[in-house]
Order: C-alpha cells, then sequence, then structure tokens
C-alpha cells in the first residue's frame, strides 16, 4: 500500500504527470472549439438524433458546456496541484544553491571548472588584490570575501543575477494564477441566453445546457432591433438597443451588434440571433358550402370569437419561411363540446389547398410582425485573474530565459613563485554568453595591471 501511495505522489509531483495533464486540456479546448458551447441538450438530442452515439457522448460528458463540466473543474484542480507539489519538491534545492557559497577556493579546486583562467601578477600581493576587488566591485557589485589579504592568499566570489533562481517559481505562481482564474470562472460564472422581444424587458438568464435560470440583479429592456439585409435576402447587420434598469430607474443605455458586446457589472451580451413573432394577423375563414366569409383580426395572446359562427380562432405560432414557402401562421379553431383543430397556414399563397381548417378556408389579408432579439449573456468573474496570471507568466518567462544566475571565483596566491591569479565562472544558463563575460572580466583584469605599470606602481 505504501508503494502504491509513493509511486502515486511521484507520478503527481512529475513532470511527465503535468505534460499528460496539459495535453488533455489542450484537446479538451480544440473540443470546446469545436462543440459549440452553450447548446441545450435537447438542442444536441435535435441535431445528432435521440439514438445518436455522438449525442450521448455531448450530453453526459456536458462537451456543450465543456469548460463548466466538472471534469474539467477537475482536470484544472489536479493540474495546480501537481504544480504546487513540484514548487515544495525542489524549492528547498533552490535554496541550498541561493546560501551555498563555494568557501573552499583553492587553486586546485578552480582549475577543475570547466571555464577556469590562470595568470601571474607581476605586482604585490595587496596591490593585485585591490585591482581585482574594484574590478569585480564595479562590474559585479558587491563581491564577498573569506580571506584577509595579509595571509599570502585571498579569496573572494562575485555575482550576479542571485534572484534568476527562482524566476522559475514565478512561472508556477502564474500558471497557478491562470489556472484559478479558470477555475473561479468555471464555478461561479455562467453563459445562457435571453430572448427579449422589441419593447419588453426581462432579468432572467437561461443557461446553456441546465434546466434553470439565473436572475439578474438589473434588468434589460429592448427599446428598438434593426436588422439590414443584403440584395440576396441575407441578414447584412442587425443591432439591438436596450436599456438596463434598476427598478424603475434607467441606469444605462447601449448598442448591442455582432463584435461588438456590452458590458454592465460584470456580465457582457453579445448579439447573437434575431427572430420575428406575430403580432397581429387578420384572416378571413370562409365556409364553401354556406358560400359566406368571416374577417376577424387576432393577436398571439389576445383570440377571436366569431360570435354567428360560435367558434374562437387562436394564432399558435408563426415561422418566416416554412419549408421553403415563405411565411406562414400557425392557426387553431375551437368550436364548443369539439376537439380543437388546427394547421399551418401558408400567407403568399392564400390559394393553396391546404390551407384549411375544418370546413373553412383560411386565408391571411394582413400580418404584423415584431422583432425578438437573441442576447448570449456571459459571465466570468475570473478573467482579470486570468490577464494577471498570463502577464505575469510572459513577464517570468522572459526573466527566466535572459536572466542567469553568474558567479566568478577568484583566489590569489604569494609565495616564492611570485603572485599568481586563479580565477573560475558558472553560469546557471546560456554558457556561451557568460564564456564571453568571464573573458571581458579577465581582460580588463590584465588591463588594469597593464595601466599600473605603465604609471610606474
Amino acid at each position: 500500500m505504501q508503494n502504491i501511495i509513493k509511486s502515486t505522489y511521484r507520478f503527481i509531483t512529475s513532470l511527465r504527470c503535468a505534460i499528460v495533464l496539459l495535453i488533455v486540456l489542450a484537446i479538451s479546448s480544440i473540443i470546446g472549439t469545436v462543440i459549440p458551447q452553450g447548446m441545450p441538450d435537447e438542442a444536441v438530442i435535435a441535431t445528432y438524433g435521440r439514438d445518436s452515439l455522438k449525442a450521448w457522448f455531448i450530453t453526459h460528458l456536458h462537451l456543450n458546456d465543456l469548460y463548466h463540466s466538472p471534469w474539467f473543474q477537475f482536470l484544472l484542480t489536479v493540474l495546480a496541484v501537481n504544480i504546487i507539489l513540484c514548487t515544495v519538491e525542489h524549492f528547498p534545492k533552490t535554496m541550498k544553491l541561493w546560501t551555498h557559497e563555494h568557501r573552499d577556493l583553492s587553486p586546485e579546486r578552480l582549475k577543475k571548472f570547466s571555464l577556469s583562467r590562470e595568470f601571474k601578477s607581476d605586482f604585490g600581493f595587496k596591490q593585485t588584490v585591490e585591482t581585482i576587488r574594484k574590478v569585480l566591485g564595479n562590474r559585479f557589485g558587491n563581491i564577498k570575501e573569506f580571506n584577509k589579504p595579509i595571509d599570502g592568499q585571498w579569496g573572494c566570489i562575485a555575482h550576479k543575477g542571485r534572484f534568476s533562481l527562482f524566476m522559475v517559481y514565478g512561472i508556477h505562481l502564474s500558471i497557478i494564477l491562470i489556472l484559478l482564474g479558470a477555475f473561479v470562472g468555471s464555478v461561479l460564472g455562467f453563459r445562457g441566453m435571453m430572448t427579449i422581444v422589441e419593447g419588453d424587458s426581462d432579468n432572467l438568464v437561461r443557461l446553456a445546457r441546465k434546466n434553470k435560470a439565473i436572475k439578474l440583479p438589473f434588468t434589460v429592456r429592448c427599446d428598438d432591433f434593426r436588422v439590414e439585409f443584403y440584395e440576396n435576402g441575407m441578414p447584412k447587420e442587425y443591432i439591438s438597443f436596450i436599456t438596463v434598469l434598476k427598478g424603475k430607474m434607467e441606469v444605462q443605455k447601449a448598442r448591442i451588434k455582432v463584435n461588438e458586446p456590452f458590458t454592465y457589472e460584470g456580465v457582457t451580451f453579445y448579439q447573437a440571433s434575431y427572430g420575428s413573432l406575430i403580432n397581429e394577423v387578420t384572416l378571413v375563414l370562409t365556409d364553401p358550402e354556406a358560400g359566406k366569409s368571416w374577417t376577424v383580426t387576432v393577436k398571439p395572446d389576445k383570440p377571436a370569437f366569431l360570435e354567428s359562427q360560435g367558434i374562437t380562432v387562436h394564432v399558435l405560432d408563426f415561422r418566416e419561411d416554412f419549408s421553403g414557402f415563405g411565411p406562414a401562421v400557425a392557426v387553431a379553431i375551437m368550436e364548443p363540446n369539439k376537439k380543437p383543430e388546427g394547421s399551418w397556414i401558408l400567407i403568399k399563397f392564400p390559394k393553396f389547398h391546404g390551407n384549411r381548417i375544418g370546413k373553412y378556408r383560411v386565408a391571411v389579408e394582413d400580418y404584423k410582425t415584431i422583432y425578438y432579439t437573441g442576447l448570449q449573456v456571459k459571465r466570468d468573474p475570473g478573467v482579470w485573474i486570468v490577464w494577471i496570471g498570463f502577464g505575469a507568466f510572459i513577464v517570468f518567462l522572459f526573466a527566466t530565459f535572459y536572466w542567469s544566475y553568474r558567479n566568478v571565483w577568484v583566489s590569489v596566491v604569494h609565495d616564492n613563485d611570485g603572485t599568481r591569479v586563479f580565477m573560475a565562472g558558472r553560469s546557471s544558463r546560456n554558457s556561451f554568453a557568460f564564456e564571453r563575460e568571464f573573458d571581458k572580466v579577465c581582460a580588463e583584469i590584465m588591463r588594469a595591471f597593464s595601466m599600473m605599470e605603465a604609471e610606474g606602481r
């Protein structure tokens, strides 16, 4: 059991686990791009068929609302745990590098470095030490000395970019912020639709996939809706003019069009769709046997009673294009003690033989429609956390690649052979660039010696 726990822990804290999780998240994001997000389960079933395996997978794995699904939230959590545990595992090693000073600066040790130099000074021990101290101080700032220059041996270490050791943890923190923002948006955010008729208002957002609605702390009223068409009849542009109300008070007006959303109190509205509803229709009912006709005007919410015939006429639905035959209206006729009868009535084909309900031929004399706007509504409270995380990630990523921890060790020894200087250097990354910098430091020390010689010191 302990071996299983240890193996599981090693995998969770491994780079391999992080790579696997990132690949799965990337594939999930691709799926979330290919499959339209926000489709209700009923729409998925209607699109692919109730018995379709594809519809089953989409609805049961919540692929139509992937970013709010429990398994996607689980993946984000596991990746965050992996990064945190990796940080905890490696941070002590970084602290060891931070505090380790390499006090053993013997010439024998420095010669073993892959980047090392040795040269002889023609000046006294103290003059040599003072010159090196000055050059390294100008180049690296503060230096740390380990021997007093009175014992015939002196050593120091000069370093730069020490904080670069911790830049990788900045990347870890940035990724955790991104994951946190995504998780907050997934749990506390929502995406849904609002359908508002011109002149009406609403504050309920019907959530995607879920059979429930969220009540907004404000109301949205559609004051006007306008649509422009191309010559072929395709919509060119459609715009919603809305007003936000708090109670009965108008607090803000806005125009929403495609690719120009509107945001209020963290809730963003996108122009997603539109359509027409029947507002009023004038029908002509003809009884061929009696040779009589009657004209009635009907509203969707106000059926018309034809007293002479004892019937009630209802308008149930409206289609802008019914099976390629143009606009049509669904009409039902109710007679006392009889079963209601109804049919779709083609507006542009008044003499169509199917325009018949019971014993009546039905034709549309006139009709009026009203537009409704379909607004996609989205709230993502974690988006700013994600943006901060991405900004920090870019900063720390550049710092990680272009900022390195550079060390130069120096040992000056005075013995019977005179004063000798031993130097070694090491960089945490970009060794070729540091080798050039190290050669410049050595050359600068040699130039300082030459200047001293020219001045006759």
